[in-house]
């Protein structure tokens, strides 16, 4: 029975580890940041977070600032991130990675 439930929430492939994924969307006026941690094929923390922009603060600049609160609210050692946007700020110890989000029209 818990092999039919660990195969039945699994996201993806189970040799896939301490990985965290971030994504921003955003407008003028606010930001939207998504989070998730993946630990052995299945997602073990999520949040999602509304940043209202006071400043002119940039996409990189606030997920940088989320990816750092996120780490700290989930105690993460992760050593490797997703991100949907480059980034330029090294994070220490960590390999951030950027996938472009490829829309395909049918």
């Amino acid at each position: 029975m818990l092999d039919r439930f660990q195969t039945s929430s699994m996201v993806v492939n189970p040799d896939i580890s301490d990985l965290e994924v971030f994504t921003i969307v955003s407008d003028e006026k606010v930001a939207v940041i998504n989070y998730f941690s993946i630990e052995n094929g299945t997602i073990i923390h999520t949040n999602t977070e509304l940043f209202k922009k006071k400043l002119e603060e940039s996409d990189e600049e606030i997920l940088l600032l989320s990816i750092i609160n996120n780490r700290e609210l989930f105690r993460s050692n992760s050593t490797e991130i997703i991100t949907n946007i480059p980034t330029e700020a090294e994070l220490d110890k960590i390999k951030s990675v950027y996938l472009k989000s490829v829309i395909r029209k049918n």
